[in-house]
């Protein structure tokens, strides 16, 4: 979402996809990338199968508590989203002095 924000749409040129697409599409695809190294897919599911050796259906109570107790949320998921936010930074960092954020 913070890649859209900085290189995506905005209600001013929402009809010119060419233009502003592809620079957000083309970080994004980096991003994704660097999950599939790192966990081999984007899909949650996957990705707990990677961490925890087996998928969990959260819904279910039990299931819900056996996730908690392998250290769902207090390492694993944690480190899933700190890594995602070091490779968005990474990427920005990447560009180079990108487009500012504007105040609202």
């Amino acid at each position: 979402m913070f890649l859209g924000q900085l290189y995506g749409r905005t209600r001013g040129n929402f009809r010119d996809t060419k233009q502003t697409s592809k620079k957000a599409f083309d970080l994004a695809k980096k991003l994704h990338d660097k999950f599939i190294e790192e966990y081999g897919s984007v899909v949650c599911r996957e990705i707990q199968q990677k961490i925890f050796g087996r998928p969990f259906y959260i819904r279910d109570a039990d299931e819900y508590k056996k996730f908690e107790m392998m250290g769902a949320h207090k390492d694993k998921c944690p480190a899933v989203v700190g890594n995602s936010a070091r490779w968005v930074t990474e990427i920005l960092l990447e560009q180079g002095s990108g487009p500012k954020l504007q105040k609202k």
